[in-house]
């Protein structure tokens, strides 16, 4: 990581983002799959990093 590197939280309108290829589309939202964020959270956040019109 860089020295200099800082990171920031930003509250993003989801309709607004791009998604990378390897992002799925559909996330399956199964009885199981929320129950298990109830308990649980959200184990792995979305990360991102600005794009080249918002360096």
């Amino acid at each position: 990581m860089n020295a200099n590197a800082t990171t920031t939280l930003e509250m993003l309108d989801p309709k607004t983002l791009t998604v990378d290829a390897n992002v799925r589309k559909e996330a399956g939202l199964t009885k199981e799959f929320v129950s298990s964020i109830k308990e649980h959270g959200v184990l792995v956040p979305v990360v991102a990093h600005l794009g080249p019109a918002n360096p």
